[in-house]
Formats: C-alpha cells, structure tokens, sequence
C-alpha cells in the first residue's frame, strides 16, 4: 500500500489491507505476514530507514479504516529469508468478540469474513454466529497452532 502513488488507488489498497485485517478478526482471529508475494516468494516490506515510517503507517491504517473500539493487532518486524535480510511485518490479529468493519475511506463500511483463502463481505448481523458466545477479544487460535507446529 505504500508503493501506490496515485491517490485513489492509494485509498484501495488501503481499504484492502483493512478487510484483510477485519476478516480474520471476524472470523478465528489469524497471522497476517506482509513482505511475502502470493507465490510465497520473501521480499520484505524495505530498506531499515523505511521500516519504522511504515510500522507507523500501517498502525495508522488500521486507526483510521477499521471499526472497533479496541487494539485488536499486534505489529513486529522480523527478518526472514535465508540471511534473515528481508524484513517482514507479522501482524498478530485477535478474534473479535463483536463484529469488525472495514471502512472504504468515504464512510461506507463492510464486515468480511475468511473463507479459505478469500474475503466473502457480508453484513454486521451475519458475521459469524461462534461469536455469540465470546466474551472477550482473544487469541485462541494461538494454541491450535502451537499443536499443528507439534504433530507435524
């Protein structure tokens, strides 16, 4: 999102990074890693000047074009790659305990949801019915990784 230049498509990509964001926390909440292509190919996210400048953006994206009333992220910048030299953006995002919205940056708001690989937009009233019960933000999905890691 930070490569765009043109204002508009800026806005997009911006609008796209906050779905992404919002439809793991509507769903089981999830692990989203930037710096890495579609073919699993590590590119990073920049240079070590940039790194700090667009941890900041990105956090200031997420305040602006997402809907919910509480921290639902952590960022942390690690290196990846075979020397560790490409910087990665691990954002570490919580399910939601209430629905998320994404905003477009004209004040219309979508609530996406997972669906395997892919965003399905839905309304705030038919966000999954698992968070019925949730009480709390959290980060279950953290110990059935932890076992998936273990058993393979």
């Amino acid at each position: 999102m930070w490569h765009v230049k043109d204002e508009s498509e800026r806005r997009k990509a911006k609008s796209a990074f906050a779905e992404d964001i919002a439809s793991f926390a509507n769903t089981r909440g999830g692990i989203l890693i930037v710096g890495v292509t579609d073919r699993r190919e590590i590119v990073g996210i920049g240079e070590a000047r940039q790194l700090e400048n667009r941890l900041k953006f990105a956090r200031d994206v997420l305040a602006e074009f997402l809907e919910y009333d509480r921290e639902i992220t952590s960022l942390r910048q690690i290196g990846m790659g075979e020397r560790r030299d490409k910087v990665c953006l691990v954002i570490l995002i919580s399910q939601a305990c209430s629905a998320v919205g994404a905003g477009d940056g004209e004040g219309r708001y979508a609530y996406p949801v997972r669906r395997e690989t892919g965003i399905e937009r839905v309304a705030r009233s038919d966000t999954p019915v698992s968070k019925l019960h949730l009480k709390s933000d959290n980060r279950d999905f953290l110990a059935e990784l932890k076992q998936f890691i273990r058993d393979n």
